[in-house]
C-alpha cells in the first residue's frame, strides 16, 4: 500500500525547507499511558541530498524496523511531499495505525525536527497540527487538493484562536467578579498579566506562521469561509487583550499609589463594567456601524479614565500635606462597602 503525505515545515519566509540536523535522539511514545498499548521508540535520519527520511522503531519488545520516507516534490510554501510504502498484511500497532489513522503526530513532528525551530511557541505545542495523508497522488497543480491540505492544516489555528477568545473574556469575566467581591487588586492584575502574555505569544509570535500561509497562496485555492473565521476571531481577541491591557494598566497604577478610598475603587469597577458590559459583546461584531460605536465608547472611557487620574492628582495632593494620613493609608487594607 503506498501512502503519501503533504508535511507543511511551519515557516514564514517564502523557499524550500532547509535541513538543521541530520539526525535526532531517540524518542519514545505512547498514546496512552493508562492503556496496554506498547511503547514505540523512534530514531531516525535524513539523507540531506535527497531529503529521503529513515525512522527506525520498535514497539515494545518487538525487533526494530524501519519506515523509509521518500521525497517526492517540496515547495517554496513550506510543504514536503513524502511517499512511503508498505504492505498492508505486513502489519504490527505503529504499522495498524498508518493504514487506518494516517501518518501518527509523533512521526511527523519528528520528521518536522529536522527542519523546524521552535522560534515563536514552545515544543509543546506542536501538537496543534495534524499531518495531511492521502491514499491518492499529491498535487500542487489541483485547487481542491490544495484546498484540502490547506483547510487541514489551517483549521487548528483557528480551533487555537476561538478557545483564546473564550479564555479571556473568562479572565476578564473573573477579574469583574473578584472586583465585585472586594478581592485584592494585586491577584487581579497577575491574572490579567498572566492573559495578556499568553495572547501575545499568540498574537504577535505564532500567528505568523498561519498569516504566511495564507498570504502565500491566491484567493481562489484557499477555504475562504475558514480564512474568514480566523480573521474573525482574532480581531476579536485583539480586541479582548487591548482592553485587558487597558484595566491590568489601570490596576497596576492603583496598587502602585496603594490608594484604598472606596471612590477610586467605585470609579474602576464603573470603567470595568463599562468595557466589559459594552465593548466585549460589540468586539464581535465586523460591521462598520458597531466598530464606530466601539470607537466612540472607547473614547468616553478614556476620558473618564482621564477624570478619575484628576481626581486621583487632587487626593495626593491633598494627602501630601499629612503624613500620617500616607501612612495610614499605605498599611489599610481595601475598605469594604
Amino acid at each position: 500500500m503506498t501512502y503519501y503525505y503533504a508535511l507543511w515545515i511551519p515557516q514564514t519566509k517564502a523557499g524550500i525547507p532547509v535541513v538543521l540536523t541530520e539526525s535526532q535522539d531517540t524518542r519514545t511514545l505512547k498514546d496512552d499511558p493508562d492503556d496496554d498499548v506498547p511503547e514505540i521508540n523512534l530514531r531516525g535520519y535524513i539523507e540531506k541530498s535527497s531529503l529521503h527520511i529513515h525512522i527506525a522503531y520498535s514497539c515494545g519488545e518487538e525487533p526494530e524496523r524501519e519506515l523509509l520516507f521518500k521525497l517526492l516534490d517540496a515547495t517554496e510554501q513550506g510543504f514536503l511531499i513524502y511517499q512511503l510504502n508498505i504492505e498492508k498484511e505486513d502489519s504490527d500497532y505503529l504499522r495498524n495505525i498508518l493504514h487506518n489513522n494516517g501518518l501518527h503526530n509523533a512521526i511527523y513532528h519528528y520528521i518536522k525536527g529536522f527542519f523546524h525551530e521552535h522560534i515563536y511557541h514552545d515544543s509543546t505545542d506542536d501538537s496543534l497540527l495534524s499531518a495531511f495523508t492521502s491514499s491518492k497522488k499529491i498535487s500542487f497543480d489541483n485547487p481542491d487538493c490544495v484546498r484540502a491540505i490547506l483547510t487541514n492544516y489551517l483549521s487548528p489555528y483557528e480551533l487555537k484562536y476561538s478557545g483564546y477568545v473564550k479564555e479571556t473574556t473568562d479572565t476578564l469575566n473573573c477579574i469583574v467578579t473578584n472586583l465585585s467581591g472586594k478581592q485584592g487588586l494585586r491577584p487581579n492584575v497577575e491574572l490579567a498579566k498572566s492573559s495578556i502574555l499568553n495572547n501575545i505569544k499568540v498574537l504577535d509570535g505564532e500567528s505568523q506562521y498561519c498569516d504566511f500561509l495564507i498570504k502565500s497562496f491566491p484567493s481562489d485555492v484557499l477555504p475562504t469561509e475558514l480564512v474568514e473565521e480566523i480573521t474573525n476571531q482574532r480581531h476579536q481577541l485583539r480586541i479582548l487583550n487591548d482592553q485587558l491591557t487597558a484595566i491590568a494598566s489601570y490596576l497596576t497604577s492603583v496598587v502602585s499609589l496603594r490608594l484604598a478610598d472606596l471612590s477610586v475603587y467605585l470609579g474602576l469597577w464603573s470603567i470595568i463594567l463599562s468595557i466589559v458590559l459594552f465593548v466585549i459583546p460589540r468586539a464581535c461584531s465586523h460591521e462598520d456601524e458597531d466598530r464606530q460605536i466601539i470607537l466612540n465608547e472607547y473614547k468616553n472611557i478614556q476620558t473618564t479614565i482621564g477624570t478619575q487620574k484628576k481626581q486621583f492628582d487632587k487626593q495626593l495632593e491633598r494627602l501630601s500635606n499629612n503624613q500620617d494620613s500616607i501612612l495610614n493609608l499605605l498599611n489599610k487594607p481595601t475598605p469594604k462597602k
